[in-house]
């Protein structure tokens, strides 16, 4: 064969789906060994050598989308899941919004786009091989990576028909199969990179590293938004491999304080010498400021504030006051972390005017935007280089760290690798903002919900970080203290929900689960506090509520489907025992969550114990999730498993306390982590759905602490409303 350059794809985009208009991409090397290959499209290139490559534009850090995206494609392509590869493609500014991975929407956004570039692809290969056999392509099907012909059971391997193929008009409207016809959709498959994940061949941003690199750690004030008034720095310059010591400038689009860095030769060396370093600081506005005071603030921001009306309908007032049973609880709800296994990091160089940096990010975008914002430069002089994330839950959301090492890499003019400890994320990183709550609501004498007001106040760390200020009515709340609470999911006659932002005293971003993680909370204990004030069964309360006909509910989503919240209602109940005689001491709470706006509903059952000294023994948990159509189940089982560490760490000690301004905890033993020999049995119920798949990732973690609130107060009778419950008293036993 004679050597052929690469054809590059171009694409358009069409309502958020890529449209080719050109021919597949196709290398031929006759001096190298390099495999012949084609790339019919952006995403997806098949090689001579039996290979599949499969590139990934959204980002991995631990939810497994690295798998479960090729499996879209592997199944339309009839492909042997032995010969799939996946790479992670490079960031493109054209296609930024495709790197987005947030909100738990990878799969859901990408269901048909993946499918069809694996459907395209294997219409071209059965063309190609209908060309050959000069017959009609219906006379072919596919399976294990080959074409046969149907007459004659003749075959022909993808990998044959890599030159034919590639000489192909690409099909624009590809046919996707049947649900009925998928043998890899709906299969547990093993994670395609767990193999160079385990034996260390995996690069995360932490491992990463450039030739002449110098290593960087920044002393930062303990207080959010202090400054520096003065610094001494001569015992860290004079210590061996110590090469600059350099003032770190604010950045208030990436969330960067003023600080000082120390440039060394190592990690180790730029370890110590941060600790030589005198610097007199100023603690500025937050400096004082206590968990309990500013849980104070927001208290008394409930009460006497002006509050953002979001959603209002009806006369709530009147109706609760006029109603015989109702209920009055206030939530509080404390500053978390999100405390991954990978603290951020970033590698920078600086050169000729132009930045290049590799790390890892939610939202790559964002980050580019907000980079080239904050230095002064266009896009074309910033290049980001994406690497596998060591845990997100909304943290990577921040590019604080790109930003810092960005300053050093044109301040010392070599590679910098800028490091956050665990101590150093633990104490100033990104932090889901706390939340007070007044939840006030009715029912009538038939045990509907009559009335319902939300009222609340928190930070939103779009407001914070972007200076938003016409925040009512607005997206951007359902990011902050209050808006997501507008989205409640039970018929209510009469409602209101209304919030006011506080500035927070840290640095905020979204959760894992976003204010889902506090609202859900706040309603499914308020639900069951009414079902015990009209003496009925908590569980039934929710399905009479749920079943309702013609009712009208806030969130006016036409796709919402209450019916699968009652199926997984009914799913937990049956595996707890809910309706069966109950073991001495042995008392059950339950709560649901639906994940508006994508298409997931889940619901979590405790069976618990409490001693008279307020000693918890989790007997067993149930959760169940309805995701729609399940592409891979065993990444389903590790999300929701993980999803619930997370989530009863959190009801159970997660919290983050502040001191005169600053954080207190520093490790993962102090922030109350859940440990191995903690974790309760857990049971995990996948519905069988042929709905469009939905979201996973966030949705094992709303109802967990309701459920086990509601469990304490049918064992004790107290009713938990400040989280975690350790302040209550309560504590987990083995």
């Amino acid at each position: 064969m004679e050597r052929r350059d690469f054809i590059k794809l171009s694409a358009i985009y069409s309502s958020g789906l890529l449209i080719l208009q050109s021919v597949p991409l196709y290398a031929l090397d006759a001096d190298t060994d390099t495999p012949i290959c084609f790339q019919p499209h952006p995403l997806l290139k098949l090689c001579d050598d039996g290979s599949i490559i499969i590139y990934v534009r959204k980002q991995e850090f631990g939810q497994g989308l690295h798998t479960s995206l090729p499996m879209l494609v592997a199944e339309e392509l009839d492909a042997r899941w032995k010969n799939i590869r996946v790479e992670k493609a490079e960031f493109d500014y054209e296609h930024e919004k495709e790197y987005v991975t947030w909100a738990s929407r990878a799969i859901k956004d990408l269901y048909k786009p993946m499918r069809e570039a694996g459907a395209l692809a294997r219409e071209m290969l059965v063309q190609a091989a209908a060309n050959k056999w000069n017959i009609d392509p219906s006379m072919c099907k596919t399976e294990k990576s080959k074409v046969i012909n149907m007459a004659s059971e003749e075959s022909i391997a993808y990998k044959d028909l890599i030159s034919d193929a590639s000489e192909l008009p690409i099909p624009k409207t590809p046919k996707l199969k049947n649900y009925k016809d998928f043998k890899i959709i709906g299969k547990s498959k093993k994670s395609l990179e767990i193999d160079n994940i385990l034996s260390g061949k995996t690069i995360f941003s932490y491992d990463f590293s450039l030739p002449d690199m110098a290593y960087a750690l920044v002393l930062r004030c303990p207080v959010h938004d202090g400054t520096i008034i003065n610094y001494n720095a001569t015992k860290a310059k004079n210590l061996e491999g110590v090469i600059d010591v350099v003032e770190i400038q604010p950045m208030r689009k990436a969330n960067v304080e003023q600080g000082v860095a120390v440039v060394a030769d190592s990690f180790w060396t730029a370890q110590k010498a941060i600790d030589l370093i005198d610097v007199e600081w100023d603690y500025g506005p937050f400096k004082g400021v206590t968990s309990e005071s500013f849980m104070q603030t927001l208290k008394e921001n409930v009460k006497t504030k002006e509050l953002f009306v979001i959603d209002e309908y009806g006369n709530v007032e009147a109706n609760y006051n006029e109603s015989n049973i109702k209920t009055e609880l206030h939530f509080e709800y404390p500053f978390l972390a999100h405390a991954p296994i990978e603290p951020p990091s970033c590698t920078a160089t600086y050169k000729n005017g132009k930045y290049e940096i590799w790390g890892g990010y939610q939202n790559p975008g964002l980050a580019s935007n907000g980079l080239c914002e904050s230095f002064g430069i266009e896009r074309e002089s910033l290049q980001i280089n994406l690497l596998h994330i060591g845990g997100g839950f909304g943290r990577r959301i921040n590019f604080d760290n790109a930003a810092e090492a960005m300053q050093l890499a044109k301040a010392i003019d070599r590679p910098i690798k800028l490091y956050w400890s665990r101590t150093d994320d633990m104490k100033k990183g990104a932090y889901r903002p706390a939340e007070a709550v007044t939840l006030r609501a009715s029912i009538d004498n038939y045990n509907n919900l009559s009335s319902w007001e939300f009222r609340s106040s928190g930070s939103s760390w779009f407001v914070d970080t972007f200076g938003l200020i016409e925040i009512p009515n607005s997206a951007h709340t359902g990011y902050g203290g209050f808006g997501e609470e507008g989205n409640l999911y039970y018929p209510v006659g009469h409602y209101k929900s209304a919030g006011f932002h506080e500035p927070a005293p840290v640095n905020t971003s979204p959760w894992r689960s976003i204010g889902n993680s506090r609202s859900v909370n706040s309603v499914e204990c308020a639900i069951d506090d009414l079902a015990h004030k009209a003496q009925t069964d908590p569980l039934e309360f929710r399905l009479n509520l749920l079943q309702e006909n013609g009712w009208k509910s806030p969130q006016k989503r036409k796709d919402y489907q209450p019916n699968r919240l009652v199926n997984v209602l009914n799913q937990v109940a049956e595996g707890i025992g809910w309706f069966k005689p109950k073991k001495a001491d042995h008392y059950y709470g339950i709560a649901c969550c639906p994940y508006l706006g994508k298409l997931s509903y889940a619901a979590h059952a405790f069976d618990i114990s409490v001693s008279k000294d307020k000693k918890i023994t989790i007997n067993r948990v149930v959760a169940a999730i309805d995701c729609g159509m399940v592409i891979n189940p065993d990444g389903v089982l590790a999300q929701m498993e993980g999803a619930f560490i997370w989530a009863l760490s959190a009801a159970l000690r997660g919290e983050i306390t502040l001191k005169d301004g600053v954080v207190q905890e520093s490790t993962f033993k102090e922030y109350g982590i859940l440990r191995f020999d903690e974790m309760p049995p857990l049971e995990i119920i996948i519905t069988d759905s042929k709905e469009d798949p939905g979201s996973v990732g966030e949705m094992g973690v709303p109802s967990v602490a309701p459920a086990l609130c509601n469990a304490i107060f049918a064992a004790t009778g107290d009713r938990i409303t400040t989280l975690p419950i350790s302040k209550s008293g309560y504590e987990l036993i083995k």
